[in-house]
């Protein structure tokens, strides 16, 4: 009788371990997912999720009572179509997004661009509140704690085939959370686009999840709502688009629901991504009918094109030396700045070996995340979550407008931070809450971690109170750029020009130091025309007519059309220099030529006329600036006096009680009898 071969039990297919093809991807797996640990139904995950959203709001409740400062002008403050509220989202929705400010055209940067959705936001807030900063904040705080409650669970869902996956999750939210290079998005109520576009990218993600757990007949409005997500964050920020590639890459790199101990196929990952591509199309079709395609730059002024003029070899050596700030902020986020243009980041060669350094750490960077990405390795998706989103603002595909900025780094952050959480997870096998308590290294590690991101972000924040506290703080950061020093001279002037007063030595302090940081600004970029122009105006202010044409002469110089120093040349030979024939000229140059035909120029025609006894010209332009500016009480005074001036008794008598009428304080001359 034939001996019975003692066979071995199998293990039941549902309770053995996953096993992938490639092995050499290390990636620890688990045999089945304790109910513990599943989003959905850990009380532990939702209750730190809430923490985390609190902890999001904490980091930033210092800021609500802050007011409108830097880019806020350009999408509420001095927005023309925000201003008008719900009336204004039409031309919001289908214009460049900068062409509320600038005018038709916009800011003349490559593509143009098409944010609507944040600047929709922005309108129907004017429409209920007005200028009210505070509500910009509030909304602003709020949103990024649901980003933070988002980012976990979405995390959460992501690891969930890995034992550490829950702990990953929490040091990847908590790194991402309070990483200081996140105070300009929140801080400064303009970012909402970058706020909005990682939110939605992440409802989407959380949809994509949705849609492969479900069963058919219960995914379509998961693909209707994740789809529509994406969409609305590609009009939040264009950047969104490159979750095209991303998205699909996620569903491979974290092996998304597939059947159990099986990998997800491709064809699976297509099908379920087809929607994202189409609304990406649909997006791309919308973009190019609002503000057209990516056209050649023709920006020639380097603090807007950061490169032109610049070789090949210059360009991209400098792009090198930014990629290494960028990773240096990451780790050691100071000093911060909300500014980095020309020429705090001089351009170089690559023989610098800061440049070799930074193309080589990058180049290094994503050969092994093309190498192993398929692999399933989580470190190459997060080096692709970091790369790809930055490749849009780098200058390289096209200018961008800035050469860097702590913005450009929201979502690739989310990238470094995952790198982290994952790998300081899988490297010392936590896989519980417990574990992490009792190993002192990482716990301690991620406490002087958090603790020194959440001081610096709490400690940076009052910084963006308001554009005179911010140019204060970051012209120490960044002493080489030009424009920080113009931006800090800027609120100076201003903050003179709101109570203008040379007798007062605290206000002459003011403009002298206003005067010395636009001689920096000067001294670092010479054709920075801007700069030359406010130092015509401060002369103006020191009443200083010699100075003054000699600032404003080197601005026409390089910008013969420049409006405003025409209309201030007309006042400084008008004023202090008494040469008439010049004023007018000028003047004549802004008003027919440059397109300045307002109230105050006609004015200034009219007192010009005046002080010449050309009574029928001086006529002419005070009546035309009334119809300008019909409740100008103070064109009425002027054009009453020249009535006075010229025995007219009872049309200046009307002038005059017009005047009254619009402003019943205003002072006029007592009419001879």
């Amino acid at each position: 009788m034939a001996k019975k071969k003692n066979k071995k039990k199998k293990t039941p297919r549902s309770e053995q371990p996953i096993v992938q093809k490639t092995a050499k991807a290390k990636i620890p797996v688990q045999k089945k997912i304790p109910e513990s640990l599943k989003p959905a139904t850990s009380q532990n995950h939702k209750l730190i999720g809430w923490l985390l959203f609190i902890l999001a709001i904490g980091l930033y409740a210092n800021t609500y009572s802050h007011g409108y400062a830097f880019d806020d002008s350009i999408v509420i403050k001095g927005n023309s179509f925000t201003k008008q509220g719900l009336e204004g989202i039409p031309d919001l929705m289908t214009r460049d997004f900068f062409e509320g400010l600038y005018g038709d055209g916009g800011m003349d940067l490559s593509g143009g661009r098409y944010r609507p959705l944040s600047l929709v936001t922005f309108a129907i807030e004017y429409e209920f509140f007005g200028e009210a900063p505070h509500v910009g904040h509030a909304i602003n705080i709020f949103l990024y704690g649901l980003t933070a409650l988002l980012l976990y669970h979405v995390l959460l869902m992501l690891m969930a085939s890995f034992s550490f996956g829950s702990i990953a999750a929490l040091i990847t939210s908590l790194i991402f959370i309070t990483h200081p290079t996140h105070t300009e998005v929140v801080a400064n109520i303009k970012s909402r686009d970058e706020i909005l576009a990682l939110l939605l990218l992440l409802g989407s993600i959380y949809s994509i999840y949705k849609v492969l757990k479900t069963e058919t007949q219960s995914s379509t409005k998961w693909v209707i709502l994740g789809s529509f997500s994406f969409f609305l964050a590609m009009l939040s920020k264009e950047h969104s688009f490159t979750f095209i590639v991303l998205f699909p890459l996620a569903i491979h790199a974290f092996n998304l629901v597939p059947e159990e101990g099986k990998q997800q196929e491709w064809s699976v990952i297509a099908k379920t991504c087809m929607p994202y591509w189409i609304a990406a199309v649909l997006y791309i079709m919308l973009r190019t009918a609002m503000v057209g395609g990516i056209e050649a730059e023709t920006n020639p002024d380097i603090m807007e094109n950061p490169f032109i003029g610049a070789s090949f070899m210059q360009q991209y050596a400098t792009i090198g030396v930014i990629l290494l700030h960028y990773v240096l902020l990451l780790i050691f986020p100071h000093p911060l700045s909300c500014d980095y243009s020309f020429n705090q980041i001089p351009w170089t060669t690559f023989s610098d070996p800061v440049a070799l350094l930074g193309a080589g750490l990058y180049i290094v960077m994503g050969i092994y995340a093309v190498m192993r990405l398929f692999k399933r390795d989580i470190p190459a998706y997060a080096i692709l979550l970091y790369f790809i989103p930055l490749s849009l603002t780098t200058n390289i595909l096209f200018n961008v407008g800035a050469p860097m900025a702590d913005r450009f780094l929201y979502i690739p952050s989310l990238g470094f931070a995952l790198a982290l959480g994952y790998g300081v997870a899988s490297w010392f096998k936590i896989t519980s809450l417990d574990q992490l308590k009792s190993n002192l290294l990482v716990l301690g590690g991620l406490v002087v971690v958090v603790g020194a991101f959440s001081f610096k972000t709490i400690t940076r924040n009052p910084d963006w109170k308001n554009n005179a506290t911010l140019f204060a703080q970051d012209v120490k950061a960044v002493p080489n750029s030009a424009k920080i020093h113009y931006y800090y001279a800027n609120s100076l002037l201003q903050k003179y020009m709101a109570e203008p007063n040379l007798q007062d030595p605290t206000k002459v302090a003011l403009l002298q130091e206003a005067e010395k940081e636009f001689l920096r600004s000067h001294e670092i970029n010479p054709q920075f025309h801007h700069a030359t122009y406010n130092l015509g105006l401060v002369h103006v202010q020191f009443q200083n007519g010699q100075k003054a044409l000699e600032w404003l002469n080197k601005t026409l110089a390089m910008q013969p059309q420049h409006i405003l120093s025409h209309q201030l040349l007309g006042q400084v030979y008008g004023r202090f220099l008494q040469q008439p024939d010049k004023a007018i000229f000028h003047l004549k140059e802004a008003i027919e030529k440059g397109g300045a035909n307002t109230p105050e120029n006609n004015q200034s025609l009219g007192i010009v006329y005046a002080m010449q006894n050309d009574f029928g010209n001086a006529e002419k332009y005070f009546l035309e600036a009334i119809r300008l500016g019909p409740n100008n009480p103070k064109i009425r005074v002027n054009l009453g006096v020249l009535y006075m001036n010229n025995n007219k008794p009872n049309k200046a008598k009307a002038a005059f009680d017009a005047a009254k009428q619009i402003d019943p304080n205003i002072q006029v001359p007592q009419i001879p009898q």
